[in-house]
């Protein structure tokens, strides 16, 4: 697996993977999986106050990977950007750890400012690659969803969110949503076909948020949500329904 976009700066972002491994009790890793199919492409201005929401909300010791949604998914391994933040431990100028709260403020003061120069990069890193990203043909979400799988577990944090940016209308050769009615049959229909071809990915713990949620009109939508919504709750994933919309005024995890 290629992660040649992974950013480096100083001691906050880890080139290890899976090695960089957070301790930190509350530490999350948030991957985010962005439609670059060809009815996305407008969409790329908002992607980007979206990704700026989530990038503010990183902490010390989470992980952090933007995978963009292609027609073959699994093999789409390198990432559009993808950083590690070391834990915060507090040391004092001799680089051993502290407990002395003078030393631990000012400890925080420094990793406070490294952490926000890395975001910067990371900023930076994003907006180039993914502006000279090529528009996709298809748009495999559900391939790009078990390849999240595999990441959560080799980031190993005990916090899971997954982001996807997508009208999340899933179609390949194999499988085309826009020519499916959707009602309830269809959804349990799509649900055991992938169960049988591939098996579903195994999300417990993950927290799901869905921006930029489309489908057409509301009666087209609200069957896509009901989809995913069954989907998901199959994966054993978390994807409360103010969660699942056509756009994001906060993130808070």
């Amino acid at each position: 697996m290629r992660w040649s976009a992974v950013v480096s700066i100083g001691i906050l972002i880890s080139l290890s993977l899976p090695g960089a491994v957070s301790t930190a009790s509350d530490a999350k890793t948030v991957i985010v999986l962005i439609d670059l199919s060809g009815s996305a492409r407008e969409l790329l201005s908002t992607y980007e106050k979206y990704f700026d929401l989530i990038l503010t909300d990183l902490d010390h010791g989470d992980a952090f990977t933007v995978l963009k949604i292609s027609s073959g998914s699994l093999a789409e391994s390198e990432p559009l950007v993808h950083g590690t933040f070391e834990p915060f431990i507090p040391r004092n100028r001799l680089g051993n750890p502290t407990d002395n709260p003078f030393e631990v403020r000012a400890s925080k003061a420094d990793a406070d400012t490294r952490l926000a120069a890395a975001k910067t990069e990371l900023r930076e890193r994003f907006l180039t690659n993914f502006r000279n990203s090529k528009s996709t043909q298809s748009t495999d979400i559900l391939g790009a969803i078990r390849y999240a799988e595999t990441l959560f577990n080799q980031l190993g944090r005990p916090r899971r969110i997954l982001v996807l940016m997508s009208d999340m209308i899933h179609s390949t050769k194999q499988l085309d949503f826009g020519k499916m009615k959707f009602d309830a049959k269809d959804h349990q229909s799509v649900i055991e076909r992938e169960q049988k071809s591939f098996g579903l990915p195994d999300l417990t713990g993950v927290k799901v948020h869905v921006i930029a949620a489309g489908g057409g009109d509301t009666e087209r939508f609200m069957k896509l949500r009901s989809f995913w919504e069954a989907y998901f709750h199959a994966c054993h994933a978390k994807m409360e329904k103010g969660n699942y919309a056509s756009t994001m005024l906060v993130f808070d995890e």
